[in-house]
């Protein structure tokens, strides 16, 4: 789009693709993002699907969609749960899970990066951070592609609204259960511990959020960073070769494949009270779509924005998972599950390439997920 006409408007929506406007919008204390749990909600009531009070209350209360207080309270509890000494036990569990999918698949002269890595890899790890029994964890397994509406509206159906219905039931039962089997076991779990640590006050729903939020939050984001990683690397021999040659160069690369291939492409605010932007107006009421992806490629921030360099300066202000108070939770996961992958693969294999020509497929289900439904890779000479 156009440097000229930075803002456009369709309907009520105002479409950004700026970097510093989006960036501006983002951090704007006038623009919310309570009105996408409330869009949602107004789907089920279109379809006269009837939702109990207690799940509309999951749909607002989850940390992406809420504001003030609740939003705070959560919040803190998930910053909590990724830092200290809870989120270095977090990268050890990661490590660990990694090692084990990737015993599993080391003999294979080719691998579906979706399939074998990306896709288990995030619900093996959730698993293990709240320490989830077999029952526990075959429901989560079955709902995980049931829960998406929640990061992705775009893909609303009468269908996709009746199985996410059902998801967020069952997960919240499963959630406000496992919180009651904890507390009143032995048993240990690291998410509980870091729940229980960051506030006080809190119950089994406030639990079950903050899970729905963490799981949600970490499952798409995860697997798509993965998958755009490694389509990268193979596409660019002379960026892997470049990594390979200084490993520091690791989490840069990350950043880069978020500034290049963001998982995230675009995410919606609406305006609480008027305000300006280039001499328009954005009145209460109005929609905001925010274009990531073409924020990471504004040629005003980004040198050569179109070229995927691993040592760019500064990949870091990419906004690949928004910023501010509603930056996405599952770019933290995303980002050391990805680093913890590649570290490995580097090390264990010899040459990262496309099995063929028709060694890649991107997902045509979202049009807010960046993400590959294969991705099939060659790890020998």
């Amino acid at each position: 789009m156009s440097n000229n006409f930075p803002v456009y408007r369709i309907g009520n929506t105002w479409i950004l693709t700026r970097h510093d406007d989006i960036q501006h919008c983002l951090r704007h204390e006038n623009l919310v993002t309570s009105g996408i749990s409330d869009s949602l909600i107004d789907e089920f009531e279109k379809e006269s699907i009837v939702i109990p009070d207690e799940l509309q209350d999951i749909i607002r209360s989850i940390l992406l969609f809420e504001e003030g207080e609740r939003h705070d309270s959560h919040k803190k509890s998930m910053i909590r749960a990724l830092s200290g000494e809870y989120f270095d036990e977090l990268k050890r569990i990661i490590k660990m899970e990694v090692n084990k999918i990737l015993g599993a698949i080391k003999d294979r002269q080719e691998v579906d990066i979706i399939y074998h890595i990306a896709s288990p890899l995030w619900y093996s790890v959730f698993s293990r951070w709240l320490n989830l029994n077999q029952e526990e964890m075959e429901i989560v397994n079955q709902e995980g592609d049931n829960s998406r509406l929640l990061l992705d509206p775009s893909a609303i159906n009468k269908k996709g609204l009746y199985a996410l219905a059902k998801a967020l039931d069952r997960l919240n039962s499963v959630f406000t259960s496992h919180y009651s089997r904890i507390a009143s076991s032995s048993e240990k779990s690291l998410f509980f511990e870091s729940f229980n640590d960051a506030c006080d006050k809190r119950n089994a729903q406030d639990y079950s959020i903050d899970c729905i939020t963490a799981f949600g939050g970490g499952s798409e984001t995860t697997a798509a960073l993965i998958g755009n990683v490694f389509l990268l690397l193979a596409c660019y021999p002379a960026e892997q070769e470049k990594l390979r040659q200084q490993p520091k160069l690791l989490h840069n690369c990350i950043q880069e494949v978020m500034r290049f291939e963001p998982p995230l492409q675009m995410t919606r605010r609406r305006v609480t009270t008027e305000m300006y932007l280039h001499g328009k107006t954005f009145r209460a009421g109005d929609n905001i779509l925010l274009c990531l992806g073409a924020a990471n490629r504004d040629g005003s921030v980004f040198d050569s924005p179109d070229t995927f360099n691993i040592a760019r300066k500064n990949s870091r202000k990419q906004l690949g998972f928004g910023v501010g108070m509603h930056q996405c939770v599952g770019q933290i996961l995303a980002q050391l599950q990805a680093e913890a992958v590649c570290e490995v693969m580097l090390r264990c294999y010899p040459c990262i390439k496309l099995a063929d020509s028709n060694a890649y497929e991107w997902q045509k289900d979202s049009l807010i997920i960046r993400s590959l439904s294969k991705l099939i890779i060659r790890t020998g000479l």
